[in-house]
């Protein structure tokens, strides 16, 4: 009808993450309160590979290194769950994060839920 809206054009953007345990911590966290193992590899930046627990409690979080290493992706397919773009189950099933248990990989989704990204300004 008359009053549908149409995309008429959309545009994704890039997030890299320059220091992974940093950016955790920093961020804010609606998903409710737990924790999460990942191990993350990043060709680039030696700082950002390895073993990550971010636990979140009461909306922020805090970061050691260690942990399982339960949920395993890259520095991309983690910014793409950081930024709310893409759920761990996702990511899995396009083959950019591994998990033995399905429960870590929808822990990981809970604690990153957010809106999709989006930004007013074009560039």
């Amino acid at each position: 009808g008359e009053n549908q809206a149409m995309i008429a054009r959309q545009e994704r953007w890039m997030l890299r993450m320059l220091n992974v345990r940093e950016a955790l911590a920093l961020r804010g966290y609606a998903g409710g309160d737990g924790e999460v193992h990942l191990e993350v590899t990043d060709d680039l930046i030696e700082a950002n590979h390895g073993r990550f627990v971010l636990t979140v409690s009461e909306g922020m979080g805090t970061v050691r290194e260690g942990g399982s290493g339960a949920v395993r992706l890259d520095v991309g397919a983690l910014a793409s769950l950081f930024s709310g773009y893409a759920t761990a189950e996702t990511l899995a099933a396009v083959g950019r994060c591994q998990a033995a248990d399905a429960a870590d990989l929808a822990q990981a989704s809970r604690l990153f839920r957010a809106s999709e990204p989006w930004m007013v300004d074009h560039f």
